[in-house]
């Protein structure tokens, strides 16, 4: 094994690590070390980050000479002062990865040689990673080494929420996670059923509730939501999901959709047994269909949905939502494809009893609740705009009226608040409607009753039990809409920041390998040429007794 070490030196205050207790061996309890060679800097240097890339540490642990995430790895620099160090994080565990890559900042590196050692062996030490230190701008970022959530799992990938796309701070997020974006390394290695899927909060090991839609690695593509604690605009949130564990046998949570009273993703095919269209939430409000063929089951914008014929196509999910009243909210994404009938914007009368196109049907509050002094509400949603109404005795009005043409994909929520409904259309607001005069319920039924029903396609519909914020909203929005750019995946970031960083300080460097070198590559970096010479760690260890 041939270890590279890539010079990269950095403006900054130099960071001198606290001297270890002897300038011998660093530890009676470290069993093992191997001696690192730097050489042909050209001149001295300071204060300068080295990459150790390439290291086997899978070996060292197969052997059992090594922690399963190298938290008992140390440097020290040949007087025996330890090193500040980083692993630089990917989808693998050191237990299971062949190259790992280490960054260590060096107070010197003298242009004749510089000799460090690297520790290891030690079951009982505990992580010593100072990333912080290792790089200045580890203070506003945190993709440092974490623990490991089980060994059983082989790998892991970090993913990012970037707070560019969250709109303020968001706790209890249910996030959709779009598995087509993860890359090769995940496909190759994680279970085809999805069964050893585990998303854990930023410390890598505090498990998350979740839930896996779907999953195909033939097309490589699937969806996996999990409900994160909190997302902010004010830092990127960071999270794990584990895989490669073949043993494993995780299961859906239906704690991801705490505080949903429905939640129907339309992804079974509509013309199986009954009850064909599954809530998520876990209240059971499960959808029975009818009208449809197979034909209709569609790619839609998560996954699929269902293509809706505006004649006698229906979900009917009951009437659930008795205890909710005036505060709550619908949530779906739909592709209209006829008019609805413009009708006024008011809070009594009946105007809505045909030419609607209700992708959310109103129930009859006198039926339904038991008074007349109750309503159920319902959204018409064609080509030409979005209506609101409300449905009971002698009761048909439409509290919120926008005619607005629409084509295409659209991701519509109403809110209730305090029993006035708010209408957003792509993450953004667009009208406030009138008050209600009666005690407002949700329907929970997809283009059913006599009124007329939706032509077109519908994805994602949820029913929450309260009044979500716009914050919440547009954040839905972005996560749904663009999880390209909503995800920030371990290695770009690191990236994004490194770029970012060097161009506050100087111009960014640029590297380039070159051949040439009797001895090893030669590295421009900068203007100033280098040739490394790599120390070969092949052979048996150095043990402490040999010393």
């Amino acid at each position: 094994m041939v270890l590279m070490v890539i010079a990269t030196p950095l403006l900054s205050m130099t960071v001198f690590p606290a001297p270890a207790a002897a300038t011998g061996w660093l530890g009676e309890q470290w069993e093992y070390r191997r001696e690192i060679t730097i050489s042909g800097n050209g001149s001295d240097l300071t204060d300068i980050q080295y990459q150790l890339t390439g290291i086997d540490t899978q070996t060292l642990y197969n052997e059992g000479k090594l922690q399963f995430d190298c938290q008992d790895v140390r440097f020290t620099n040949a007087y025996g002062a330890l090193l500040h160090f980083w692993i630089e994080d990917d989808s693998s565990s050191c237990g299971v990865d062949t190259s790992t890559d280490f960054w260590i900042r060096l107070p010197r590196a003298e242009a004749e040689g510089t000799t460090i050692f690297m520790y290891y062996g030690n079951p009982q030490a505990p992580a010593y990673l100072s990333p912080e230190r290792t790089f200045d701008f580890f203070s506003q970022f945190s993709s440092f080494r974490v623990p490991w959530y089980n060994s059983a799992w082989q790998n892991r990938l970090k993913i990012s929420i970037n707070r560019e796309k969250v709109r303020g701070t968001i706790p209890n997020f249910p996030v959709a996670l779009d598995l087509s974006i993860l890359g090769s390394a995940f496909w190759q290695n994680v279970d085809p059923q999805g069964d050893d899927l585990v998303i854990t909060a930023a410390d890598g090991t505090t498990k998350l509730a979740r839930e896996l839609v779907t999953i195909n690695t033939g097309t490589e593509t699937g969806t996996l939501w999990f409900k994160a604690p909190v997302v902010t605009n004010e830092e990127d949130t960071d999270f794990y999901l584990y895989y490669g564990n073949p043993a494993a046998t995780e299961t859906d949570d239906t704690a991801t959709w705490s505080g949903h009273g429905l939640v129907q993703h339309l992804e079974e095919s509509p013309t199986g047994s009954a009850p064909q269209i599954t809530d998520s939430s876990g209240s059971n409000n499960n959808g029975t269909t009818s009208g449809f063929v197979s034909g209709d089951l569609v790619d839609t914008v998560i996954d699929s949905g269902l293509n809706f014929d505006g004649n006698d196509n229906e979900v009917n999910s009951g009437i659930p939502f008795a205890s909710v009243t005036n505060n709550f909210s619908y949530s779906f994404w739909a592709y209209p494809e006829s008019t609805r009938t413009e009708t006024v914007q008011a809070n009594s009368g009946i105007t809505g009893t045909s030419g609607q196109r209700f992708v959310v049907y109103p129930e009859h509050g006198g039926v339904a609740f038991g008074s007349n002094a109750r309503a159920g509400a319902g959204v018409s949603f064609g080509t030409n705009g979005i209506s609101v109404f409300e449905h009971s005795g002698s009761y048909l009005p439409s509290l919120l009226v926008h005619n607005h043409p629409y084509t295409g994909w659209t991701h519509v929520v109403v809110v209730y608040s305090a029993g006035t409904p708010v209408l957003y259309v792509n993450g953004k607001f667009v009208k406030t409607g009138l008050a209600s005069t009666k005690t407002v319920h949700p329907g929970a039924s997809l283009a059913i009753g006599a009124f007329g029903k939706f032509d077109g396609l519908v994805d994602e519909f949820r029913v929450i039990n309260s009044a979500v914020t716009p914050n919440w909203i547009s954040t839905e929005y972005e996560n749904h809409s663009s999880p390209e750019t909503f995800f920030l995946l371990s290695v770009n970031r690191f990236l994004r920041l490194m770029i970012h960083q060097f161009s506050r300080i100087r111009p960014i460097l640029q590297v380039q390998i070159l051949s040439g070198c009797t001895t090893a590559p030669r590295i421009r970096l900068m203007e100033r040429l280098y040739c490394k010479t790599y120390r070969e760690l092949t052979g048996s260890d150095l043990k402490k007794h040999s010393r």
